[in-house]
């Protein structure tokens, strides 16, 4: 497939099994003019960040006998 941005690193990253939001920003990003790609580099970023931070989240919540007082600056009210 031919893409308008060309890197080796995000065309071989998009050949692998990625979550779905990831996959689509990774060729969101790849599908852009080179001069316009900063800003689907950002939300790929943003993306990646969420899906690392709900996997933190859920290994944090299953591993926690019980979620005390003390830890509820994690959610966001």
């Amino acid at each position: 497939m031919e893409y308008k941005f060309n890197n080796q690193a995000l065309i071989e990253a998009a050949k692998l099994s990625l979550p779905g939001g990831v996959l689509l920003k990774l060729n969101a990003a790849l599908n852009e003019d080179e001069a316009y790609v900063a800003d689907e580099l950002v939300e790929l970023s943003e993306e990646i960040l969420n899906q690392v931070a709900a996997i933190g989240f859920l290994h944090y919540t299953i591993n926690s006998i019980k979620i005390s007082c003390q830890s509820l600056f994690l959610f966001d009210f």
